[in-house]
Order: C-alpha cells, then sequence, then structure tokens
C-alpha cells in the first residue's frame, strides 16, 4: 500500500472517485483571468478533514493511498441562478478540471496534475450538468487510479512544491457534429485558487505512480 503524506501551508475522482454535488460555501480566494467582471463559480481545495488550507489551524496532509481519494476541488455556484456546466465523465468536463505544481514561487515551469481516462462507447460524447444555485460540484481527487502526478519521489524522501486549482471551462468544437441541446448554456471562462506551499513526503516502499504523457517537474 502506496502511502504519501503532503503537508500544505497556505481546491477530476473520475474513474474511482466519482464527483458529487454538495451545499458548500464559496471560497474567497478564487479569480478570474481578464477582468474584474463578476464571476458565478468559485473554485477550492478541502482536504480529507474537510477543511481548506486557509481554515486549517495547522499545515493540512494528504493521506496517499493506493486506492481513495486524497483531496477534493469543490466548484461552487455562488449565484442565486443556475448554472449550466460540463458534466464529468466527459473529455469537456475532465478536462476543465487541473491541479498545478510548481517548486516555488520564481519558477516558471508548472506542473499539471489531471484526469488521466479512456473514453469507450458514448462516454466520449460531451454532457452537460445543472448546478443550482449555491450548490457545489466535488470533484474527488485519487492520484494512485485516475489522476496523474507531475513529479517522481523516491522511497522515503520528500519535496517542496507549490500548488493550486484551476477550472478552465472552454467551448465546444464548432466543428463537432454531436452537440447537447443546452451545451451553449455551459459557462465558460477560467477560475483559480492562489498559489499555496506543499510539503511532499513519501514514507512508502515505492517511488510514486506516474503517468504517460504527464510532463515531470524537474529538480
Amino acid at each position: 500500500m502506496i502511502r504519501l503524506c503532503i503537508a500544505i501551508a497556505a481546491t477530476l475522482t473520475a474513474g474511482l472517485c466519482a464527483p458529487s454535488l454538495s451545499a458548500s460555501p464559496p471560497s474567497s480566494d478564487a479569480k478570474r483571468e481578464g477582468g474584474p467582471k463578476s464571476v458565478p463559480l468559485r473554485v477550492s481545495i478541502h482536504y480529507l478533514d474537510g477543511l481548506s488550507g486557509q481554515s486549517s489551524d495547522k499545515p493540512p496532509e494528504i493521506r496517499f493511498l493506493r486506492n481513495g481519494c486524497h483531496l477534493s476541488v469543490l466548484l461552487t455556484n455562488v449565484t442565486e441562478k443556475d448554472i449550466h456546466l460540463w458534466r464529468p465523465y466527459c473529455p469537456q468536463g475532465d478536462d476543465a478540471i487541473r491541479l498545478e505544481f510548481k517548486r516555488n514561487a520564481d519558477s516558471k515551469e508548472v506542473g499539471s496534475a489531471h484526469m488521466v481516462r479512456c473514453y469507450t462507447g458514448g462516454s466520449g460524447l460531451p454532457k452537460t450538468l445543472k448546478l443550482v444555485s449555491r450548490d457545489s460540484l466535488i470533484y474527488r481527487v485519487d492520484f494512485s487510479e485516475s489522476w496523474s502526478l507531475p513529479f517522481v519521489l523516491e522511497p522515503g524522501t520528500s519535496s517542496s512544491f507549490l500548488v493550486r486549482a484551476v477550472y478552465d471551462s472552454k467551448p465546444l468544437d464548432p466543428k463537432r457534429s454531436y452537440r447537447p441541446a443546452d451545451a451553449e448554456k455551459v459557462w465558460q471562462g477560467r477560475i483559480e485558487t492562489p498559489w499555496e506551499e506543499v510539503r511532499v513526503v513519501n514514507v512508502t516502499e515505492s517511488k510514486t505512480p506516474t503517468h504517460p504523457n504527464t510532463v515531470t517537474l524537474r529538480e
């Protein structure tokens, strides 16, 4: 059993850990690129104790097991109106959510932790959902199965990173023949949490798992 502990000082699992809908207060620290226009969504990272890094009285831990959810990313509708989103388990929904890591504040190299899935049959078709007012979509992150890690730690080693959650919803390719009836209603834009300091400790006897096509951060 792999056990990876991440200490944080400071927000898809699609696969084995299913996203779900749950009411949750919005995070006030998410931001949108492109100006001061009001953003109807907030994104935040929550850990196994249910708290964000801001609400923890000490750096939170992520206990990384071979099978299980290691943290949750919450996407919250902060308005009084319903919002249409791409649904998890389809390429558009899975590609919209990711966690980004970098070595330090001055680093220009950013590694992306994202869902790694194979789409068969109808699972590759775009799908939508309606997130009602003040409700949250929860992405449960499982690094051992359905999410990639952009770094490798050898057994018994540790390293420091900065981490943030990013939600980047994009329009459907105009060349795609199949389009859901409410595809044009899907919210489009990018929001993100501030960078948080994170300490990753590998206390297992195996190096941390890797996935193909994932950029690995250099030391």
